[in-house]
């Protein structure tokens, strides 16, 4: 093996590893150590095998620590399979490692029903216990969800698990619990409270509910007093609130651009906009066919009437909505021209100009 050039005291050898430390470091300020003044550096061999583990089969890095064994290099091996969940070649390397406790761990192991439970298992013996204890509670809900779906309406213990659901974020279970118990008010209240609002109105419009504008309304007040107004952006798109969305940040590029900001960023805020305007057209669309398709009405009656229905929602916003890719065209246009004058096409420049005076 090539030697090592380092400054580094050898404290000891062993399982293939120097464990080194940087006096000079140490003496420095020998009454608060950096931990980095202690070091472990691996062997030839061991390289080799992590090396091996990395980059083919575990068959053919058996057969590598086959030919040149050592009891540190099987540990290396069993733990590797392990961790990829390998448990018939961990056991080998058990077995060539001479660990009976390995050997029992991989047995109980592979006893468990599910791969979830195994995961936890193996998370737990390499002390990884925060992983463990994810991988434990998601097991646990996803159970918790199989059973919340198997019961049957208006059972006593659907309320309880929707509550439990609602505790960790899980905003779909939870209201398919609540609803099948009959507790429309509550899922509603767990879409406001998870900030799910697009399932908030999703249910408002289906039973009848009100308040729930009210609540969003109140709620993005809350966010743009303090001047959160991506936050509100945010918000109103996820509730589909599309042209609300569309409108401040129609607003936020005005204002970016009396301030002097970098065109390029200012043309993005518009094409946002205009982007926030077409999902609107498209969310309007998707429910005249949603209707269409129940039957409750005739096709041409329900096309005519999502005409109506968007003509009165943006009866207030039609400038927007009639303009809504124009500052991102106006930009657009005016980096084009720039670009042509500075690359000596200026002529080119002159007519992309002209079209600039229309905006």
């Amino acid at each position: 093996e090539e030697p090592m050039v380092s400054s580094a005291s050898i404290c000891s050898f062993k399982d293939l590893q120097v464990k080194a430390v940087l006096m000079d470091e140490v003496m420095k300020d020998p009454e608060c150590p950096n931990e980095d003044v202690v070091f472990d550096m691996d062997v030839k061999s061991l390289r080799d095998t992590r090396q091996f583990l990395s980059h083919v089969t575990f068959q053919d890095s058996f057969q590598f620590i086959h030919d040149n064994p050592h009891p540190r290099l099987w540990r290396l091996l069993a733990e590797s399979a392990l961790e990829k969940l390998e448990y018939d070649m961990a056991e080998k390397a058990f077995v060539c490692y001479h660990d009976y406790q390995g050997i029992q761990f991989i047995k109980r192991v592979k006893r468990l029903d599910t791969a979830e439970k195994q995961r936890v298992e193996v998370e737990s013996y390499f002390k990884k216990f925060d992983d463990a204890e994810r991988h434990y509670i998601l097991e646990e809900y996803e159970e918790l969800e199989k059973l919340s779906n198997s019961l049957p309406e208006n059972h006593p213990l659907l309320e309880s698990l929707a509550d439990q659901f609602v505790t960790v974020g899980m905003c779909k279970p939870a209201i398919t619990a609540y609803l099948k118990c009959h507790k429309i008010k509550a899922a509603l209240d767990c879409c406001v409270e998870l900030n799910q609002w697009d399932e908030a109105t999703t249910l408002s419009a289906q039973y009848g509910m009100k308040g729930v504008d009210n609540l969003l309304d109140k709620y993005a007040r809350t966010l743009l007093d303090t001047n959160r107004i991506l936050s509100t952006i945010q918000l109103y798109r996820k509730a589909k609130y599309y042209i609300e969305a569309a409108q401040l940040l129609d607003k936020i590029a005005r204002i970016s651009q009396d301030k002097g900001f970098s065109p390029y960023k200012i043309k993005k805020m518009f094409v946002l906009c205009g982007i926030l305007v077409e999902e609107y057209h498209n969310y309007i669309k998707e429910k005249q066919v949603t209707r269409t398709e129940s039957g409750k009405k005739d096709e041409v009656h329900s096309t005519l009437q999502g005409l109506l229905e968007e003509d009165s929602n943006v009866s207030s916003h039609t400038s927007l909505v009639d303009t809504a890719w124009r500052g991102a065209e106006a930009y657009h246009l005016y980096m084009l021209a720039q670009r042509q004058l500075y690359n000596g096409y200026t002529e080119d420049s002159m007519k992309t100009t002209l079209l600039l005076q229309s905006y």
